[in-house]
């Protein structure tokens, strides 16, 4: 199979991110055909439309292993839906990176999340955030916040 872009290639702009934007997104995937093969992080991955729907889903195969299925809603959102994980991406590749996290990925991700409420509990951490406008040596700060820990606790 060969292996295609798939890309937005509008001349006018984009539907889904109001500008021409070279993604590979929901936008356009109406007028994609029943499969085509992308390179994901240099990994093939071949993306087939089940034969029992017209509509934007495609399945999504990797050396021959079923990974799961997206769906793209072009007159929607413009998102890419990825039906085992209930998330939503703004391109096909980002969605195939979805279907390949490995099986610990929600334990992970909960360990992680406690990680995390336990530092932001502490009532010694102080997080300061920055916004800047511009870039280089010539960029100025235009806001400053300071929280500690005790913040959060009101």
């Amino acid at each position: 199979m060969e292996y295609t872009g798939r890309w937005c290639r509008e001349a006018v702009l984009c539907r889904a991110h109001g500008r021409l934007c070279g993604q590979a997104c929901a936008a356009s995937a109406g007028q994609w055909g029943d499969s085509f093969g992308r390179l994901v992080d240099g990994l093939p991955v071949c993306l087939v439309r089940p034969g029992d729907t017209e509509r934007p889903t495609w399945a999504v195969y990797q050396h021959e292993r079923y990974l799961g299925t997206v769906h793209a809603r072009p007159d929607g959102d413009g998102l890419w839906h990825v039906q085992s994980a209930a998330e939503q991406c703004r391109n096909v590749d980002d969605a195939v990176r979805v279907l390949r996290r490995p099986s610990s990925w929600p334990r992970q991700r909960q360990r992680v999340a406690c990680w995390a409420r336990a530092v932001l509990a502490d009532p010694a951490l102080l997080v300061i955030d920055v916004q800047i406008a511009g870039l280089g040596p010539r960029a100025w700060a235009v806001q400053i916040a300071a929280m500690d820990g005790t913040a959060g606790h009101s």
